[in-house]
């Protein structure tokens, strides 16, 4: 899979091991998650956490796609 623009709204937390995105396909990224924090009412110790988000290309990204043919 090819590497994807970062959305904005994503940042690394304390823990984070990865964060990136990666283009599925032309309409779609996915963007991973996966890190370490604090367990629920910090009485847990540490867990772990592994989040993934299926989202549309980045609107420029988008564009610059179709320009390219390759949407």
């Amino acid at each position: 899979m090819d590497q994807a623009p970062l959305p904005d709204r994503y940042s690394q937390t304390e823990g984070t091991a990865l964060l990136a995105a990666r283009q599925l396909n032309p309409r779609r990224i996915a963007v991973v998650h996966v890190g370490t924090r604090p367990g629920p009412d910090g009485l847990d110790g540490i867990e772990t956490f592994l989040f993934v988000e299926r989202l549309m290309p980045i609107a420029h990204e988008r564009t610059a796609l179709s320009r390219t043919g390759s949407l």
